[in-house]
């Protein structure tokens, strides 16, 4: 029960940042780009992990809005070490 209300705790997070990216974009100009890291806690021959790589790469191919998605992904990684990721994701753009 915990975990599941931990999940929901980040959904509403993630949901929450992408609220506030959204209304902070200028309207004036559609990005058409998205670079994304992924952090994988256990690689993507584990089924979470491979699913989300999968769906990636169906959104990729759809191109919705003419969108140019591209992504890179870690190693598994866990706690500090997935912090540490994504603290120099971020830095490197």
């Amino acid at each position: 029960m915990i975990k599941l209300q931990r999940l929901r705790w980040a959904a509403a997070g993630i949901a929450l940042g992408v609220a506030v990216a959204t209304a902070s974009a200028a309207p004036a100009q559609s990005p058409d780009e998205l670079n994304v890291a992924i952090i994988l806690s256990a690689g993507i021959e584990n089924g979470w992990d491979g699913s989300l790589i999968e769906s990636f790469e169906r959104v990729k191919a759809e191109a919705p809005h003419d969108l140019e998605i591209s992504w890179r992904y870690s190693d598994p990684l866990w706690g500090d070490a997935a912090g540490e990721a994504m603290r120099v994701a971020r830095q490197s753009g």
